[in-house]
């Protein structure tokens, strides 16, 4: 397995307050610092009730703006490096990665892996946004980032809302 740094960003914007049990989640990407024609790739990510705990995204089904051919939504949530979500070669910003779950759940915090080479690195979130959705339409904002300094190979980042 991959060495794996954990960085614990400072330039985070969470909700007030709990933001409740909801059936979609996802991360809006709207900037990473990809110099190639994929603009977004997020490894492995997870979602967990609490901090720390266990990863809950399992049991759901995975969407995207977008993803290359040999690169499903699903492997973002497969508890695997070797394994990764791009969008589309060509795609622009702002690419989005969703995960409905089975039932309702709370999230308190989001783990993010960057890719296993530097231009793959690089495709990991700048700027971005997670949001929830009762309905996978109406989507409001729980925690804003932006400003991520670059991202190391396989490096995983945790956020806390």
């Amino acid at each position: 397995m991959p060495f794996r740094r954990v960085f614990y960003p400072d330039t985070i914007v969470p909700v007030a307050g709990g933001v409740g049990s909801h059936l979609y989640w996802r991360i809006n990407v709207t900037a990473t610092d990809s110099t190639d024609g994929f603009k977004a790739q997020i490894t492995e990510m997870e979602y967990r009730a609490t901090v720390g705990g266990a990863d809950q995204a399992t049991g759901g089904t995975a969407t995207a703006s977008s993803n290359y051919s040999t690169t499903p939504p699903a492997d973002a949530f497969d508890d695997s490096v070797t394994t990764t979500w791009v969008s589309a070669n060509g795609a622009a910003l702002p690419q989005w990665l969703r995960y409905q779950f089975a039932s309702a759940v709370e999230v308190a915090q989001i783990s993010i892996t960057s890719g296993d080479n530097a231009a793959r690195a690089a495709r990991a979130p700048k700027d971005f946004t997670i949001q929830f959705s009762d309905d996978g339409s109406s989507w409001t904002t729980a925690l804003s980032v932006t400003g991520e300094p670059a991202w190391g190979i396989t490096e995983t980042r945790l956020y806390t809302i």
